[in-house]
């Protein structure tokens, strides 16, 4: 008789364990499901759409920011880099959205993105790469009806 309270002793402790882990799991699957919400819904916003094709258009060498114009001088193939890299002939670049997070007029956007700068023979002079695993963090402050990146944090 003490061996089977014992038994179902041990077998009530491990359910209530599982219990718990499942609850915890269930937990870290709702907030993850809201973030993502909350960056498809984010994502949707023209304001946001267009701060991000803006990033783009900087990545792809049509929007140029010499070096102290501002945090979107690192992804600009400015002047700086046409001196060092003057074979440059094409820019390949990819950039990833893994969150948005928006609070009133300042949010930021976690971010992966990869830039090459090529030269004619396709050879890679020089790029670039964050990965979502550890994104770039842009600071974002909304200025009139606009959004801009006020300040890159990125891994080392």
């Amino acid at each position: 008789m003490k061996i089977a309270i014992v038994v179902l002793s041990i077998a009530l402790l491990i359910m209530l364990a599982l219990f718990v882990n499942l609850r915890a799991q269930y937990r870290v699957y709702q907030e993850a499901k809201r973030t993502l919400q909350h960056t498809v819904e984010a994502l949707q916003r023209d304001d946001i759409r267009n701060l991000i094709e803006h990033v783009e258009r900087v990545m792809a060498g049509e929007i140029v920011y010499e070096r102290g114009d501002g945090p979107l001088s690192r992804y600009s193939y400015n002047e700086d880099a046409r001196n060092s890299f003057p074979t440059m002939y094409r820019i390949e670049f990819e950039v990833i959205i893994g969150e948005i997070s928006l609070d009133g007029d300042r949010g930021e956007i976690r971010a992966g993105y990869s830039i090459r700068y090529l030269d004619s023979s396709g050879r890679m002079l020089m790029g670039g790469m964050v990965s979502l695993a550890m994104p770039a963090i842009w600071m974002i402050e909304r200025h009139g009806e606009d959004w801009i990146i006020v300040e890159i944090n990125e891994p080392p």
